[in-house]
């Protein structure tokens, strides 16, 4: 699956420095996951990142959008050694 903020963010930003792939942006009125950015830490650690440390519960797996484990391994190590590769 891939990763998406929802509308439960309170825009802390505890998730931009958490986050390996720098797939995280700020919105207008709070954060947004780049997929085509986002390895959901895959073959980084254990849980993604920004799941890990939001206080909201606001970093969710998108349904719609669903990431192969292939995928998501190639984009961690495109990223560079300190994240996987």
């Amino acid at each position: 699956m891939a990763l998406k903020i929802n509308e439960t963010c309170d825009a802390c930003g505890r998730c931009l420095p958490a986050c390996p792939q720098d797939a995280i942006r700020a919105t207008g009125d709070g954060y947004a996951i780049d997929r085509t950015l986002c390895s959901e830490c895959v073959g980084v650690h254990a849980e993604p990142q920004c799941e890990a440390v939001c206080r909201m519960d606001a970093c969710v797996h998108d349904d719609d959008h669903p990431e192969r484990e292939q995928a998501l391994l190639a984009r961690a190590r495109a990223k560079g050694p300190s994240t996987g590769g």
